[in-house]
């Protein structure tokens, strides 16, 4: 069993972002080094293509839900199926909607990995 809350917060630390996490989670069963790698994953390509990042974490019946929110170009639409491909890279982010309003996108697994979820929506974090 695996405090997530740590977890969370240690990959946010080491990008100095703060997490918004629960303070008090139930442990749970998950490989914690894959965790870790998707976490830092996705916070590193926030980092690359945003200014502003967030990381919240909620529990839910039965799975624990990870958002990483950014202010970046986000996904192009037609590419959101295919990100979960191994080793599979958009061509190019999609473009801002204008200079005060960018895309962000945020990214949901469920603790076991077995459910994501992405989208893609205009605004800003």
């Amino acid at each position: 069993m695996v405090d997530a809350a740590d977890l969370i917060r240690e990959a946010a630390a080491s990008f100095g972002i703060d997490a918004d996490v629960p303070e008090e989670m139930p442990p749970i069963e998950v490989d914690p080094v894959r965790v870790r790698e998707i976490l830092l994953n996705l916070l590193s390509n926030a980092a690359r293509y945003g200014t502003r990042t967030i990381i919240r974490a909620e529990m839910q019946p039965k799975r624990l839900v990870i958002e990483v929110i950014d202010n970046g170009p986000g996904i192009p639409p037609e590419e959101l199926p295919r990100i979960f491909e191994r080793f599979y890279k958009a061509a190019t982010p999609a473009a801002p909607a204008s200079a005060s309003r960018s895309r962000e996108h945020s990214c949901s697994r469920t603790a076991g990995t077995s459910g994501r979820r992405v989208s893609s929506a205009k605004g800003r974090p």
